[in-house]
């Protein structure tokens, strides 16, 4: 301890140098003499309470020498003539330096061993109003200021209780910034006190900078890659109250006008105080629907991705959702840059002035928003489900659950996109590859068998049978045949040999034939217009983008007749483009969608031969 000196002269000396007298022009200090004694003062300018002071200065220039006649210690000193209720004295010069720069009064005297430190201060701060981040419906409308002094007041005022505990630390190797831990001493979890004033005990921090920010990263675990508070903030004494009547601790720093309440689960962020001034059914409705929308904002834009890129897996009633309005940019792209763009929204409107900020929100409205849909850069429906997630961000008054409530959203329609739809398709891939497989032989077997050779008989020495035309060559008009398997129609077996590739065709398209094979879109194979469509599947056509022109195509009909065609080109169409789809000089057209729905591939080819029937 460096103990303070019983030389007046040095002392003074002493404390002029380290408080920066004369130094410092809010150091203010002054020379008194009490009863024929010399005496110093010093206080920071704006700290010391100026009528208290007075009062009390006064009262010392009125002492008589034989008043302090006999006094040697300033114990004494401050039993008898220092009438303020908040004095201790110091004989650590370091205390007593901390003592002063945090706002107390000091009083050295000749002939006195010790220092008074008189807690008159005031610090500069504003009035007790209603917190900004927690409107009050009902109830008292107080909020917790900068300063902790007032801020224990208004905790001791709603809980009258003998076990209210404010114990006080200091923490910040330099600043020695205030701390208060609240709590009830006989329902508080005496093991997690123990361990939370030890960390804050042994904080390795110069100072606070940012107030119980800087305490909740110094006391919780380093976990950089969970974006979850930690802790829970209220700025509401009510609040607060409520929860140390529960068993929690309020952890009050200087400076700041929220307090931290520890320990916290998510299930606190689903309460609010205003729920508990309605009667108990309004409240719990309000709490359930407060989790609903944590859920919907968290889940919507990954589930509508998942719609949209494939949309057979909808039931009908709600296929709407999954057809959005093309875009220039993917269905990823565009969500990933509204979620960017309300974000740069949200930081610009911090440093916009409050005059301007109604201006501003109707420029990023209209401009961001109506002119990029317009532009045909984003969808209506994206900004749709972008404006319900940015304001179901505010159902719930921590900012911090709700960046981390972004970041999860992001995370998840990013491993939607990378591994769920890889991991789906690939299931689908494979089932409808091996539902494709059975429906060829089933085909296979129910096709025209040609007439078995008998026995004894040279077929060399046999007449050949007259040539005859296939149907379809003699009335191009007529209907393709079909046959039926497991309840759908079919018109035919697709083959291509550069991908080792055999599928059945079915009549008629719809999303759940699509994921049983590839479709009829339109035309007919007789008329050299034949359109077909299915998923990009692997076992479907999702290799259609490697065809190279030249490749060979197979189709045989269920009269057993095939057409052999060509490929000629490809091409990439937009989805709701139906007439380049389905015009121009073409005999066969295959298509498949992109991942994301966005386009569409488009193979175009061309008849090789007339036809004939199969070996």
């Amino acid at each position: 301890m460096n103990r303070i000196s019983s030389n007046y002269e040095e002392n003074v000396q002493w404390f002029n140098d380290v408080l920066g007298a004369g130094r410092s022009c809010d150091m203010v200090c002054r020379d008194l003499y009490v009863g024929g004694r010399r005496a110093r003062f010093w206080v920071i300018d704006g700290f010391g309470g100026d009528a208290i002071l007075e009062r009390m200065g006064a009262f010392w220039l009125s002492l008589q020498p034989e008043a302090v006649q006999g006094l040697t210690e300033m114990q004494q000193f401050a039993d008898r003539y220092v009438t303020f209720m908040e004095v201790n004295v110091s004989y650590d010069r370091d205390d007593i330096v901390t003592s002063v720069l945090m706002g107390k009064s000091l009083l050295v005297m000749e002939g006195l061993s010790g220092a008074a430190l008189i807690d008159a201060k005031e610090y500069p701060s504003r009035s007790v109003g209603e917190p900004p981040d927690g409107k009050v419906l009902r109830g008292s409308h107080d909020g917790f200021i900068e300063a902790v002094v007032p801020n224990m007041a208004m905790l001791r005022r709603r809980i009258r209780d003998p076990h209210l505990t404010m114990e006080g630390l200091k923490v910040g190797q330099r600043t020695h910034s205030d701390v208060a831990l609240c709590y009830l001493d006989d329902r508080v979890d005496h093991a997690l006190l123990d361990e939370l004033r030890h960390k804050l005990q042994n904080i390795q921090a110069n100072s606070l900078t940012m107030a119980q920010e800087s305490v909740a990263e110094a006391i919780r675990p380093k976990q950089w890659y969970n974006p979850f508070p930690k802790v829970r903030y209220t700025e509401r004494p009510d609040t607060a109250a409520a929860c140390v009547m529960e068993g929690s601790i309020i952890l009050m720093v200087d400076n700041s006008a929220a307090v931290m309440i520890l320990p916290t689960t998510f299930f606190d962020f689903t309460q609010e105080a205003n729920d508990f001034y309605f009667p108990p059914l309004v409240g719990t409705y309000l709490r359930v629907l407060r989790v609903t929308v944590f859920l919907i904002s968290l889940l919507i834009t990954p589930a509508w991705y998942l719609m949209v890129s494939s949309p057979g897996r909808l039931p009908s009633w709600l296929d709407f959702l999954s057809s959005p309005e093309p875009a220039a940019l993917s269905l990823l792209s565009q969500l990933l840059v509204v979620e960017f763009l309300i974000d740069v929204l949200k930081l610009a409107s911090l440093n916009t002035p409050d005059t301007l900020s109604n201006s501003f929100s109707m420029l990023g409205a209209l401009i961001l928003g109506d002119f990029a849909v317009q532009a045909g850069w984003l969808g209506p429906e994206v900004l749709v489900y972008m404006a319900f997630v940015s304001v179901a961000g505010f159902a719930q008054p921590s900012y911090e659950l709700g960046y981390a409530f972004k970041l999860l959203r992001v995370a998840l329609l990013l491993l939607t996109a990378a591994l769920f739809l890889w991991a789906y398709n690939g299931q689908e891939s494979r089932r409808a590859g091996d539902a494709a497989q059975q429906v060829i032989t089933e085909l296979t077997q129910s096709l025209p068998q040609q007439p078995p050779t008998e026995a004894g008989v040279d077929p060399e020495q046999t007449e050949a049978p007259a040539v005859k035309l296939p149907e379809y060559l003699l009335d191009a008009q007529r209907e393709m045949p079909e046959k039926t398997v497991n309840g759908r129609d079919y018109i035919g077996v697709l083959s291509i040999p550069s991908l080792d590739l055999e599928l059945p065709v079915l009549s008629q398209w719809s999303y759940p034939n699509l994921k049983v094979a590839p479709c009829r879109y339109s035309g007919s194979l007789y008329q050299n217009d034949l359109i077909l469509c299915a998923h990009n599947y692997a076992s479907h056509f999702g290799k259609l983008k490697t065809l190279q022109p030249g490749d060979t195509l197979l189709f045989t009909d269920m009269d057993d007749q095939v057409v052999t065609f060509q490929m000629v080109e490809q091409e990439i169409l937009e989805p709701d483009d139906e007439e380049a789809m389905t015009t121009g000089d073409w005999d066969l057209t295959l298509f498949t969608c992109t991942p994301g729905g966005q386009t569409r591939v488009t193979v175009r080819f061309q008849r090789a031969d007339l036809g004939q029937s199969q070996e």
